[in-house]
């Protein structure tokens, strides 16, 4: 699970992620996550837990693409990817691609960054005992 599933108007401004996301009392509230904190580049490659990933980067495009996964009810999937073209220390610029489902969370109205594999949404775990969530989202 990632953030995208709850939250809207996902954008990317330079390296700083913006959402407005859903918390748990039904509310959505802007959130903003510099993503030069949690991400770096490793020789024109992305790389979780560096930083200033954005120093070395040029064309940097945000977009929710297709996962090629259904969801539980078989409908198609998105995820947040990053793509940019990063410097490999040898002045040259290398394709490089980020799924942000990966280690960014949604923690009550909060963008976060989750060290271990495996981050779950905090609101994608509220989700199922929240039918103002089901509601307002309906199906994908």
């Amino acid at each position: 699970m990632s953030f995208h599933l709850s939250a809207q108007d996902i954008s990317m401004d330079g390296p700083v992620l913006r959402a407005t996301l859903a918390n748990a009392d039904g509310e959505w509230v802007e959130a903003e996550l510099n993503l030069d904190a949690y991400v770096g580049n490793s020789w024109g490659s992305f790389e979780w837990g560096g930083t200033n990933f954005s120093e070395t980067a040029s064309d940097l495009e945000f977009n929710l693409e297709p996962s090629g996964e259904p969801d539980e009810e078989g409908n198609p999937t998105d995820v947040p990817i990053l793509r940019a073209t990063l410097g490999n220390g040898e002045e040259e610029g290398v394709a490089a691609v980020l799924n942000l489902a990966e280690r960014i969370g949604n923690d009550n109205g909060t963008l976060i960054f989750c060290r271990g594999a495996g981050c779950r949404d905090v609101m994608s775990i509220l989700a199922d005992g929240l039918p103002w969530y089901r509601e307002e989202r309906g199906p994908e």
